[in-house]
């Protein structure tokens, strides 16, 4: 698997047209959402893991167009079209946890009309490696989480994208 590579929090110091020109060179429709800085740079190291294949054709990016729907970020067009919601963090069970959880739970119940279930997630943990523990831990999130159960979820870290394989009740 590639390893994916990025100089910690650098996305922190870029400037507006820094932002700009790299969410441009994506070459993806974006629907006129103008991304955070966390988030292009997850879509540049997303699209690292498979350089030779267009991020365009890889996903589809779903327009918020100002929505304050919870809605997820795109369709997976490499992986059954699923609908995925990225986020970036730290290595840290707890804080992935808070923030998925915080999502799963804002999209059920979520009043409008436009919104969208969460249940698939990619969350960006660079500039970290994947542990053991945290591959452990993060197996267990649907025991632990009955009533917010995630369809599926990958971790992205310097090593790579990793799908993790939840455990099940016996």
């Amino acid at each position: 698997m590639p390893s994916v590579t990025r100089e910690a929090d650098s996305w922190r110091d870029w400037s507006d047209d820094e932002l700009k020109r790299r969410q441009m060179a994506l070459c993806v429709d974006f629907g006129g959402d103008r991304l955070n800085r966390n988030e292009v740079a997850s879509l540049e190291r997303f699209q690292s893991l498979q350089p030779d294949v267009p991020l365009s054709e890889k996903i589809r990016w779903i327009a918020q167009l100002g929505s304050r729907a919870p809605v997820n970020d795109f369709y997976w067009r490499t992986n059954g079209c699923m609908t995925v919601d990225m986020k970036t963090t730290g290595a840290k069970y707890s804080t992935i946890h808070d923030l998925i959880n915080r999502a799963v739970v804002a999209s059920k119940h979520s009043p409008l009309v436009e919104a969208q279930l969460k249940e698939n997630f990619i969350v960006d943990i660079c500039p970290a490696r994947m542990t053991d523990k945290l591959r452990g831990q993060l197996s267990m999130y649907n025991l632990r989480n009955p009533n917010n159960p995630l369809g599926r979820l990958w971790v992205l870290s310097r090593d790579g994208l990793d799908e993790i394989e939840f455990l099940k009740t016996e």
